[in-house]
């Protein structure tokens, strides 16, 4: 399973945080290599002209989509949101905090004065590596100080998380130079939330084809803005129900899709 989809969406660059150049090469050219499956259905053909023949098999990224029991303390994360959002809608990024999820932008969009409406949540485990230090201060100055966002960065429960993705209005994907599949659309997808992504790349592609919400220029504060005024107007949530296709996204990267493209590898020995 070759997970570094940046050899193919930008070749020549390297991969962020280590610095290293990605050299699929090496692995393909392996006697022993009998097939390679991937996540991103956007590079199969090109990654088809360098495994000299051997079957390139596409694979669900699948997620965990369970909520908690009514009564299961996994909701106090939920419900803490909603008493600190009072009312207002809510913007989540969940997950691992790095540099390349958007973070800083995040955060900028969340102290932007047109914002001032809406509830922002930040909730998982820092991974900061390649902030600068004056930026790194600044990002957990405004965690602390942003008067409309809630910050919890420790690690979140798989269901309390879910909970806490259920309780939002929309569901933060805009992130930054990351050519990656992400199963934060599945994990949407499930709980029926629309997300919010940058509009390069996989995320991008898959948000418009399957209709998972709206895209925004990668990095620009002034499109996320406008993109969430959009994606909390009255009406909204119901107008992207009826016309998104997040069952079939669903059904796309489910655990029986898993299955089948399992049955490809073998069939391929």
């Amino acid at each position: 399973l070759y997970l570094d989809a940046r050899s193919f969406r930008l070749p020549g660059s390297p991969i962020p945080y280590t610095g290293g150049l990605p050299c699929p090469e090496k692995v393909f050219s392996s006697p022993f290599l009998k097939s390679v499956a991937v996540l991103d259905e956007g590079v199969t053909e090109r990654m088809s002209q360098v495994v000299r023949g051997r079957p390139v098999i596409w694979f669900p990224d699948i997620a965990d989509g369970k909520l908690p029991a009514g009564d299961d303390p996994a909701w106090g994360w939920a419900n803490k949101i909603r008493a600190f959002a009072q009312g207002r809608p809510v913007v989540c990024q969940v997950g691992y905090l790095q540099k390349s999820k958007g973070v800083q932008e995040f955060l900028a969009t969340a102290c932007d004065p047109r914002m001032k409406h809406l509830a922002f949540v930040v909730a998982g485990t820092p991974a900061l590596h390649g902030v600068g230090r004056e930026d790194l201060a600044a990002l957990k100055r405004g965690w602390e100080e942003a008067p409309n966002l809630w910050a919890h960065l420790q690690t979140v429960p798989e269901e309390a998380l879910n909970a806490l993705i259920s309780v939002s209005d929309v569901v933060w994907g805009a992130y930054r130079d990351f050519p990656n599949s992400s199963n934060i659309l599945t994990k949407a997808a499930l709980l029926q939330r629309p997300v919010i992504v940058s509009d390069a790349f996989l995320m991008g592609e898959r948000v418009r084809s399957y209709s998972l919400g709206e895209t925004a220029q990668e990095g620009n504060v002034a499109d996320l803005v406008r993109c969430l005024e959009k994606m909390v107007e009255p009406g909204y949530a119901g107008r992207w129900l009826s016309r998104s296709r997040h069952r079939d996204y669903v059904t796309a990267h489910s655990t029986k899709a898993l299955s089948a493209a399992f049955g490809t590898v073998l069939n391929a020995l």
